[in-house]
């Protein structure tokens, strides 16, 4: 049960790393283009540093959410505030209108890839408790 549990939990970390990126990226790009945001080439050739940050983040959200859960507030907090401090500059040169469309969606990305993390991290103890009951069931059956 133990290797079935651990299993289930890389499981877990993995679908919350990478299951974001399957809306996240479409979301981001539509609101970009409905406030008329274009990507310069130098930005388009540097897409993968932000995918790259997205599944640290994930990670680190995962693990805190699972190890750490009463300092995930905190850690959360912390670690937005360092996120937004370090946009908060290039959010400024382009003006209102631009800059405050940016700012609002790095921060739909950014709490989308929160909410899927803690959707996912909340449904694996169902998982574990429910495949635990089914594999008694079943072995019961067996016997």
């Amino acid at each position: 049960m133990f290797a079935f549990t651990l299993g289930l939990m890389c499981a877990s970390l993995l679908l919350s790393i990478f299951i974001p990126d399957l809306y996240i990226p479409k979301i981001i790009r539509f609101y970009k283009k409905k406030v008329e945001i274009s990507e310069s080439e130098e930005n388009s050739r540097l897409y993968f540093l932000p995918k790259h940050l997205g599944w640290v983040e994930r990670t680190l959200y995962w693990l805190c959410w699972f190890f750490l859960k009463s300092q995930f507030v905190i850690f959360l907090g912390v670690w937005l505030a360092l996120k937004v401090v370090g946009n908060y500059t290039a959010w400024g040169q382009e003006g209102d209108h631009k800059g405050r469309a940016r700012y609002i969606i790095f921060m739909i990305g950014t709490s989308l890839s929160i909410i899927s993390v803690i959707v996912i991290a909340l449904v694996t103890p169902l998982l574990i408790i429910w495949f635990g009951v089914f594999a008694q069931v079943s072995c019961t059956i067996k016997i």
